[in-house]
Formats: C-alpha cells, structure tokens, sequence
C-alpha cells in the first residue's frame, strides 16, 4: 500500500513490478528490499513520535492472540490486516508447514473421529488447519463442525463403514427376530385356543354317547313293552 502517495520514478517502477509478484517467488522479497531502501533514503513518512498502546484481550476462552512473545499481527482492529487475527495467514506468508497460522482460536475445539465413505479432496477445517485428501474408508481425526457438515452431505460417518453396515444388518436380524416372536406367540395362542376346541368338542362327544346310550335304552324298553302287550 503505497498510503503516503509517494511517487518517485524508480520506486513505482518496482513498486508495480511487486504487486503482481507472488509472495512465494523469491524476487518478492528483493524488490521489497529495493524500494524499502529508496522509500527510506525519500523519507516521505516522518514519525515524530513512538508511545506504547495497550490492547486488552481476553484470554480464558480465546487463545493466540498477539503478545510481545508471538507479534505475528497487531491487534488493532482499524488496520486493513485485523481481519488475520480470525482468518490467519497462508501457510506461503511464512511458515511452509501447509496449515495456516496467526489467528485468534477458542481455548478447545472439540474434535472426534470420522470414517470417509468416499474419495474428498483437501480441505481446510474450521481451525485453520488443513486436512486430507483422504480415500473411501480412511478415518482421521477433525473438529466436530466440519464432521458434522461431513455427515450432513454424506461424504462421511462417525462408524466405520464396514460396521455401519454390520449394524444395518444387524438392526434387520434384530427385527426378524422380533417377528419370529411375535409369530411364536401367535402359534401358542393358535395351540392353545386348538387344545380348548378339542376339550370342548370331547365334552360334546361324551354327551352325544350318554345321549346315544339313552336313546338306544328308550328303544328298547319300547320294543319289550310293545311285544308284552
């Protein structure tokens, strides 16, 4: 940012040649160093005077913030990189360990394991740090806001695959199961009510024999009286 307007020939020269310089080529850094040198020998930003500003911030729920021991940014928000301390800086800023770094955390992101039911490309999770790529059946371990995004689009589960699926089948074993004892008890029921039928129909039997045997005396003792007579 050029914000003094300063204008010198050799200067914009490198000045514009910079900005479409990636931070990650090496002549980045040498052009800075060739118009920080020319910037200082013009001298058009004069400070005249140095005083101490203090910043509070609040440490029991938010970690990283800037301090004297880690100055990765300053903690003044009206600067153009305050939004840094939420964002953090690409990993080709600086550091080269692929994660981002330099911003204002919780004091604990709760993470829990996932099981990646398809292939999913690198990404980077809510804590800035970047994950995968990972393959169809790998597991790894991230943080509960993107798992549960994860889950919610289908691209992962908090079972392994091979389980999720062994519970399936199970959940379907447990069910037939459960009709195969309701079948049972209506079996039992069904041999019950039989064994009642056939009580009854041999209560009926007996009675039709009595019935019968009554009959048969009847007709006789008519017979003889018949012939008596």
């Amino acid at each position: 940012m050029n914000i003094e307007r300063f204008k010198n020939a050799p200067y914009d020269v490198i000045f514009e040649e910079w900005k479409t310089t990636h931070p990650d080529d090496p002549s980045s850094i040498e052009l800075f160093k060739e118009a920080y040198e020319i910037f200082q020998y013009k001298l058009p930003n004069i400070g005249v005077k140095n005083d101490t500003q203090h910043f509070a911030a609040n440490t029991l729920y938010w970690t990283n913030c800037p301090t004297i021991d880690n100055p990765y940014q300053t903690i003044w928000a009206y600067r153009s990189t305050a939004f840094f301390l939420f964002t953090g800086y690409p990993p080709s800023c600086i550091n080269k360990t692929g994660n981002y770094f330099g911003v204002v955390r919780p004091v604990s992101i709760a993470s829990n394991t996932v099981y990646f039911t398809t292939d999913v490309q690198k990404f980077r999770g809510v804590n800035l740090m970047m994950y995968g790529p990972f393959d169809s059946g790998d597991a790894a371990v991230i943080v509960i806001e993107n798992a549960e995004f994860l889950i919610r689009i289908g691209l992962t589960l908090y079972t392994p695959l091979g389980l999720s699926r062994l519970s399936a089948i199970t959940s379907d074993i447990s069910e037939i199961k459960s009709n195969l004892a309701t079948q049972s008890s209506i079996m039992a029921s069904l041999k019950t009510n039989i064994a009642s039928l056939e009580a009854q129909l041999g209560t009926i039997t007996n009675s039709l024999n009595i019935l019968g045997a009554c009959i048969t005396v009847l007709a006789v003792t008519f017979v003889i009286v018949i012939i008596r007579e």
